[in-house]
């Protein structure tokens, strides 16, 4: 029998069993091809997606807020190149109840075939360094589809955790989209915060309000969204298209009071480092090692810090195990030192507790790794970060360390986590913290060649290499990463040449002013250097080695232009000429200048030996589309530069 307060949550039951049935039941409904798209109509692409839907609906159950989601989707297939599209999988967690996951192929002659999970293959999602974790996918393989084929999915989940998480819906993506539907429903009393973004800055979009049962539905819809078209050199699809964020910002109980678990960046600071509370205690062990590590050390600060730094980079292995709440809650100390391995927040906590024990204090922070366009957290709440590093008290500088690299020297930080919004995570509260970033200044490779030609234009010598910054951390992680012979081909590579090879090379590094400086030096043999036209031979920095930056194609650009890394390369070379060649021309000095960079070329004779210098020097490392046609043109008279020739007479 039920009492009055089983009420809601057996109607509760009874909707989500409804839910359940109709899914397993009728989860597609008739398909009207009358309207479908043909290949004509969009000739470059695989696939046009018809509908791209997204459907929340919070309510409160056993004592918390849930989410029932729905996510459907169809597309029609247009190339022999999207036949794998029938292809379909999904995710879920402990945080996550899958309650249904449906696919119908239906074939140009009006055929369809349905799947449900137990069709499906379920599996553990294990992937790259992940040793284990919870998270689990089902997926569906099926045979190649013909070109005509439509192509829908729905998937039905109960979210457990809503109110710990961001909700995120995007409209566009590869394919042309018909229609993108986001749907979220707030039940009356609740606050939902929701924020629109595109490129992760703001943009506006407002939801329609459409009255619902107990609540409102916030709805955000696009029609007839183009495709977004690869550009080389430009951030990845989800960082470009508009995107609405949602999260619950307050919810009422069974007895009517409000609750929440965050309001803001400070407080949601203040639940990470409670969930992170206690894991970075130093033990006997983790004293013993730190007093060895230090025994020696001058009580520079910054220098004991980098001892211990290099020690947790250098001794413990990248090794995720995740369960639950173990993506935001690192492993105690004590249990990372003991293995050797950890992911992310794991060896920073490992660090934490080791600085703790010489009386450097130290805050665990977050932030989300990226590749050129770093994303913002758009308002409180787990999923928006996916590394997490440390940030060092040294007193008179707070020193962003990132002990998850093999390589990276303390005090400098990977690309990847460089003008990135930083979380620091503190007792008091969360704040917000921009990552540096370098200059070309940071980022230097010297290239130096000494080199002897002989009649045949068949050349050998010495190649010296230096570099230090992000060039210097690549380099060491390369030579690290690979076995010896793999060790000479990085030189080879590192030297830029056309036609040479590079053999018994030899590495150096060492710490200069602070920085770590790479060095190598190898031997160089080149078939020929220069070519033969007529009774002239030509030689030019391009017919030597490749040149520095992109070629940039003349086009219209709708996106950034996102490079990996300001950066200056400075390459001197020094050619021996035989006898029998005679110098006749050099060619002018060049500089080529730009609000991107700069490059200077020139060329002398000194004696016997041609010299000759470039200098290259990148400032920019995101260009906005407006200005792709000055840095089209920019690179494009480097490459002409590089390309005059000086002009050797034949005797």
């Amino acid at each position: 029998m039920l009492n009055e307060s089983d009420v809601p949550r057996f109607l509760l039951a009874f909707c989500c069993l409804a839910l359940l049935t109709h899914c397993r039941t009728a989860p597609f409904s008739d398909l009207d091809r009358s309207n479908l798209p043909k290949p004509d109509d969009h000739p470059e692409v695989d696939a046009v997606e018809l509908v791209r839907e997204r459907i929340v609906e919070y309510a409160f159950d056993s004592g918390a807020p849930i989410a029932m989601t729905t996510e459907h989707r169809t597309l029609v297939v247009l190339t022999e190149d999207g036949q794998n599209l029938g292809d379909f999988a999904t995710t879920y967690s402990e945080f996550t109840d899958l309650i249904s996951a449906d696919v119908r192929i239906t074939t140009p002659d009006g055929k369809h075939k349905d799947y449900d999970v137990s069709k499906m293959t379920d599996f553990p999602l294990i992937q790259g360094y992940v040793l284990y974790d919870d998270a689990r996918a089902v997926s569906l393989d099926v045979p190649a589809v013909p070109v005509g084929t439509v192509v829908e999915t729905r998937v039905v989940k109960r979210e457990k955790k809503p109110s710990y998480f961001v909700d995120r819906f995007s409209f566009g993506g590869h394919y042309p989209l018909r229609r993108a539907s986001f749907r979220v429903f707030e039940p009356e009393g609740w606050k939902l915060d929701h924020r629109a973004s595109k490129a992760w800055g703001p943009y506006e979009m407002e939801p329609r309000v459409e009255a619902g049962s107990g609540g409102r539905w916030l709805v955000w819809e696009q029609s007839d969204i183009a495709r977004t078209k690869h550009e080389d050199y430009a951030p990845s699809v989800w960082d470009l298209v508009p995107m609405v964020a949602v999260r619950i910002a307050s919810w009422v109980d069974d007895d009517g009071a409000p609750q929440a678990e965050f309001d803001s960046i400070a407080t949601y600071g203040q639940f990470l480092h409670r969930l992170q509370e206690g894991t970075a205690k130093p033990t006997p062990a983790i004293r013993a090692k730190v007093e060895e590590i230090l025994k020696d050390a001058p009580k520079d600060p910054r220098v004991r810090a980098q001892k211990l730094y290099d020690w947790v980079q250098e001794n413990v292995r990248y090794v995720a195990v995740e369960v639950g709440m173990g993506g935001w809650r690192p492993y105690e100390a004590a249990e990372t030192f003991k293995t050797r391995h950890g992911d992310c927040k794991d060896k920073a906590t490992l660090l934490k507790a080791m600085l703790e024990v010489d009386g450097i204090e130290s805050y665990l922070a977050s932030l989300y790794s990226h590749g050129g366009t770093p994303r913002k957290y758009l308002m409180p709440g787990l999923g928006q970060s996916n590394h997490a590093i440390l940030a060092v008290n040294l007193g008179d500088e707070l020193v962003i360390a990132d002990p998850t690299t093999r390589t990276v020297p303390f005090g400098e930080l990977p690309h990847n986590d460089q003008e990135a919004e930083l979380l620091l995570v503190k007792a008091t509260g969360g704040e917000l913290y921009p990552t540096a970033q370098s200059t070309e200044q940071d980022n230097v490779k010297r290239l130096s060649f000494d080199l002897t030609a002989e009649a045949s234009g068949a050349t050998k010598g010495v190649v010296k290499l230096e570099t230090t910054g992000q060039f210097a951390s690549s380099l060491r992680y390369n030579l690290v990463a690979t076995s010896e012979e793999s060790g000479q081909d990085e030189v080879r590579g590192w030297a830029w040449l056309y036609d040479g090879d590079v053999k018994n090379a030899k590495f150096d590094e060492a710490y200069r002013d602070g920085r770590l400086v790479v060095t190598a030096q190898g031997d160089v043999t080149m078939d020929e250097v220069g070519r033969d036209v007529a009774d002239v031979r030509l030689i030019s920095f391009a017919e030597i080695m490749v040149t520095p930056g992109p070629k940039l194609p003349p086009m219209e650009r709708k996106f950034p232009v996102v490079f990996r890394r300001r950066e200056h390369r400075d390459t001197t070379i020094r050619l021996k000429v035989p006898s029998s060649w005679e110098v006749s021309t050099l060619p002018e000095d060049q500089v080529v200048e730009s609000p991107f960079g700069r490059y200077t070329q020139s060329w002398r004779l000194e004696g016997d030996t041609l010299v000759a210098h470039g200098d290259y020097r990148l400032k920019e490392r995101r260009i906005e589309a407006a200005r792709y046609g000055e840095l089209e043109a920019f690179f494009g008279e480097i490459i002409a530069a590089r390309s005059r020739p000086v002009v050797v007479r034949l005797k």
